[in-house]
Order: structure tokens, then sequence, then C-alpha cells
């Protein structure tokens, strides 16, 4: 019997999810205008419950393909692919920048924003270059009078690179509660120093992540804005979102469509096109 992946949200459906990490490089990060910005490499040291995978790992796109019919196939036998969870310890370089108003006398300049974003995206997700008057997040936020911090996820853009394989959702949350820890404490935070309040905002996965913090580490924020986000996820069809994506390996496809090779490993992938994101 093939092996059948069971899409339960406190355990594997989230996991796998997380492990099939997409990957888009969005360019260097733009500064708002009105903000001065620092960059900064955090060391953290983080233990969190973490799955094994026991699957093979898949050489081309077509591996991939029949791994997501294996696992998305009803009435197949439990799932082999993930054991554990078991706590693993390790040290990361997690790549941030912080902005805060030129300003800092402005109401909200020690309410801190820390910003995660979602798969496909490194942290100029929130702060991108094109037309930010509209579309920027941070030089909005600074606009208001707010700090803000933005990060590499784990395995993202210039945070340290781990295997598609292992990056998961239990890591992501330890790697937050850390960094939230280290703002709330004054570090990394320039001129502001130790902030009034800590709020974190997500975006998709970041938002997962997010509500994962407020869950096991609510004494470390003291407020959450969750988007592109909704509370009753046992609702989504798990098989459907895998097959509507139509996944791909992303390094493949990064180098098909811009001729980089970024070296990442084949547990990196991403939606086949733009299309297959927009309608899941």
């Amino acid at each position: 019997m093939k092996p059948q992946l069971p899409f339960k949200l406190c355990t594997s459906s989230i996991t796998i999810v997380a492990l099939l990490s997409s990957l888009i490089q969005c360019g260097p990060v733009y500064y708002p205008p009105r903000a001065i910005c620092t960059e900064y490499s955090i060391p953290v040291n983080v233990t969190a419950a973490a799955y094994k995978f026991n699957g093979t790992e898949w050489a081309d796109n077509n591996e991939l393909t029949q791994f997501v019919i294996d696992i998305v196939v009803p009435g197949q036998s439990e799932s082999t692919i993930l054991s554990g969870p078991q706590n693993a310890t390790a040290e990361y370089t997690i790549s941030a920048t912080f902005c805060t108003p030129r300003n800092s006398n402005t109401t909200h300049a020690k309410t801190v924003l820390i910003a995660s974003h979602g798969f496909g995206f490194d942290r100029s997700y929130w702060s991108l270059a094109n037309e930010p008057d509209e579309y920027n997040f941070a030089q909005f936020a600074v606009d208001q009078g707010y700090s803000v911090f933005f990060y590499d996820r784990l395995g993202i853009g210039n945070s340290t690179r781990v295997s598609g394989y292992t990056s998961q959702l239990s890591t992501q949350i330890s790697v937050l509660t850390e960094l939230a820890t280290c703002i709330k404490a004054g570090q990394y935070t320039g001129s502001v120093g130790i902030p009034d309040s800590v709020a974190l905002i997500g975006h998709s996965f970041g938002s997962i992540i997010t509500h994962g913090v407020a869950a096991y580490a609510p004494e470390v924020i003291d407020a959450i804005i969750l988007t592109g986000y909704g509370l009753n996820l046992s609702a989504i069809n798990y098989p459907l979102v895998l097959e509507a994506w139509n996944i791909r390996i992303a390094d493949t496809e990064i180098q098909t469509f811009t001729g980089q090779n970024l070296d990442y490993d084949t547990g990196y992938v991403s939606w086949v096109d733009l299309y297959a994101n927009i309608n899941v």
C-alpha cells in the first residue's frame, strides 16, 4: 500500500506544508526614506519538537509529482512519511532589518511590529521598492510613527540555509519566539531601546507562525495581527491545495525563469506558476 499523509492540523498537515517550503527571492530590501534602518545578523539557539522526514528525497519534478500523488489519493494506508516529533536543538543566524521613524519622538516609535513573511517570499515582502507609497508596509508603518522589525525566515534569503526536508513549522515558531524575546528586551532595536509594546504581524504561513507564538509563548508579545489567514483551518482541503499548486522544485523553476542557481536542495518547492498560487 502506498503511504497517505494524515491531514490533521496539529500533526502532519502543517508540518508537511512547512517541509515543502516554497521559495522566491524578491531582491534587496528597500529602506523607507523617512526611516532609520539597520541590518542585523542575529544568532539564535532554539529547541523545537521536530518531525523526521522518512520518505525518499525526490531527484526531479517527476518524482516530486509522484510523491504528491502518493500522499493525496484517499483510501491508502497510514502515513510512514513522518516520524516523531523529537526535541532538537540547533543554532542559526537570522537576517533581519529594523526600521524606526527618523523623528524618534513620534507617539508610537516604541511600539515594535515584528513581521513574518509567508511562503514564496523573503523579508523584502514587507518593504518592496515597487510603488512604495502604495504597497510598502514598512514605509506605511514608519510614516504612522511605528517601528518595524522584519526578517528572513529560517532557510530563506540571507538567514541560515537548512534542508527543505527538515525546515518545519515548530522550528519557525521557536525562532520567532526567540526573536520576539530579544526585541522585548531591547536588543536589535537601535535607538528605540526597550519597547513599550511588541506586536507580531504575519502574512499567510507567517500568520501561522505568529499564531503559534501567541499560543505557546504569549508572555513575549502584547498583540498579534494575522493576515491571509483563517482561524478555522479545519476547513482547508490540504490534498486539494497541494494538487492545485502543482508544485515544482523551486531551484529548477528559478533556473528556468531567471537563469539563477541558488543551490537550494530539492526539498524547497514552489507552485508551478502565478495562477496556481492565486487560485489556491
